[in-house]
């Protein structure tokens, strides 16, 4: 009900009215000293427009009235604007209650010595209709009640990021994923989900809002053998957070799909070392089926060194299904093995792979007699793995080698490149890795900054193109804290395990 604070001659017409979603909407104009709204309590979301006319009898004197909206719920002020009159005396403005809390608010409507004051609630009620009037501007027991309930825990601020991001990837098309919602879960209303390919340089919108606090989702139609990042974002009535952190997860190829049906295997299985040179020999292998609803995130290469005592000797990313160990020995035998990491635990160790090397090998395939006649093709499926605030884990895929391009064959290094999105040019983080692993760390990042990646393979003639880029944020210096607390808190877990084990 507007209430008029000091007496005065000028006759001022007004109304809050709801400006609905369908055009046309409205409510009559009402005087300032008799106003009656339609509604006293508009859904959040509602458009409400203030208007009113200045007695034509001060028209002269009157060129701007200036308009107050405060927040009773925190006595805060949001609006305070002037707006001019019209040249038949009237005002009008309109505002967006979307994100504006539950709860009441005073307008305030000043002209020159005078102003007058309404007040109006805002519910959580996303309706947008009202089909019986309430002109005696009374709002019944139940609506006070559901006000004072919902306005109990309403939120002054967008929320803290969801945490915990994990995926799980179900088939060629399919990768389900999970999360942990923030500490404000109470006023979460929803989840907006985003996407991207690895070889994409920005997210996509794969759900705005899930309108519910749901914290699993499974994103379905992708496409085989294809690496995708996802993100999460929380969302309350006051707007979202910032984005979660990442997680990089690949479909299956088609093939896979169709071994779902065999017995899972729950370590890396048909391990192949291959001759490459007398010097050289290259691992490959197939992933684990039976992962335990967990993304493998690296493989560990080790060389057995005498019965069942193993020396790690390269780590390779989650992604990788091969490497190539040189600077062997020749005339001598080499037995290796390998296993997946998860961010829980590692499985067993897979078969062995047995292999000797010979001076007197005569390989089609042996690097030492391959001559590049142009420089190589550039890396693909360039990925990355948040490890902390100061760094980052990348990891690619070596140029394809199968048909047989020596340009491919006689790769020597990598060159690694990176920049701020800030910054329009590359920095050289190595010129050249001088080795043919297909993985490297970055420390000593900034916290909570982007960072765009690339990657160029160099063989004797040069040094390829560069791979598609990759941009990825380092975690701030709260989350790394947190992430270090779980790392503690899970080898601690699998410490216990472990003894239980032997006892």
């Amino acid at each position: 009900m507007l209430t008029r604070k000091y007496s005065h001659s000028i006759f001022v017409m007004g109304m809050i009215l709801l400006l609905g979603m369908s055009a046309g909407i409205s409510s009559p104009t009402l005087a300032f000293a008799e106003i009656v709204t339609d509604k006293s309590v508009y859904s959040k979301g509602e458009f409400i427009k203030i208007s009113g006319t200045v007695n034509s009898q001060d028209a002269a004197t009157v060129n701007l009235i200036n308009i107050q909206i405060t927040d009773l719920n925190n006595n805060h002020e949001i609006k305070n604007e002037d707006t001019p009159l019209g040249n038949d005396n009237n005002f009008s403005v309109s505002y967006d209650s979307s994100t504006w809390i539950i709860g009441e608010y005073e307008v305030t409507i000043r002209y020159n010595d005078f102003e007058d004051t309404s007040t109006f609630e805002i519910s959580g009620s996303t309706s947008s209709n009202d089909d019986n009037s309430n002109n005696d501007n009374t709002v019944n027991d139940n609506d006070n009640q559901q006000l004072e309930s919902s306005s109990t825990n309403l939120p002054n601020t967008v929320p803290i990021p969801p945490v915990g991001l994990e995926s799980n990837v179900v088939s060629s098309t399919q990768i389900d994923l999970s999360w942990d919602a923030p500490d404000d879960n109470d006023i979460i209303s929803g989840y907006k989900i985003e996407v991207r390919m690895n070889t994409d340089p920005d997210y996509s919108v794969v759900v705005e809002d899930t309108n519910n606090t749901d914290t699993t989702y499974s994103d379905t139609d992708l496409n085989p053998n294809t690496i995708y990042a996802y993100r999460v974002f929380a969302i309350n009535f006051i707007g979202e957070s910032e984005s979660s952190r990442s997680v990089t997860v690949k479909t299956l190829g088609s093939t896979d799909v169709s071994n779902n049906n065999d017995e899972d295997t729950e370590i890396p299985t048909d391990v192949v070392a291959k001759v490459i040179s007398s010097t050289s020999v290259e691992l490959s292998w197939t992933p684990p089926t039976q992962t335990f609803d967990q993304t493998i995130q690296s493989y560990t290469i080790k060389q057995e060194l005498a019965s069942n005592i193993y020396d790690e000797i390269a780590s390779v990313a989650g992604s990788a299904t091969e490497y190539t160990i040189s600077n062997l020995n020749t005339d001598k035998k080499y037995v290796f093995v390998i296993l997946a990491n998860y961010a829980l635990g590692s499985s067993d160790i897979s078969e062995k792979a047995t292999v000797t090397l010979s001076s007197s090998s005569d390989s089609d395939n042996d690097s030492s007699t391959v001559t590049p006649d142009d420089v190589p093709d550039k890396p693909t499926d360039l990925t990355s793995v948040v490890v902390s605030s100061t760094q980052i884990d990348l990891s690619w895929v070596a140029p394809d080698d199968n048909n047989n391009d020596s340009n491919n064959d006689a790769i020597t290094g990598y060159k690694i490149e990176a920049r701020t999105i800030s910054s329009s040019s590359y920095d050289v983080i190595v010129s050249d890795t001088k080795n043919t692993s297909v993985k490297y760390s970055h420390t000593n990042l900034d916290a909570d900054t982007d960072y765009i990646y690339r990657v160029s393979a160099i063989n004797p003639e040069g040094t390829s193109d560069p791979s598609s880029e990759i941009r990825v944020k380092t975690l701030s210096s709260s989350d790394s804290s947190i992430n270090a607390s779980q790392q503690n808190a899970s080898q601690d877990a699998l410490l216990i395990d472990n003894v239980k084990k032997i006892l």
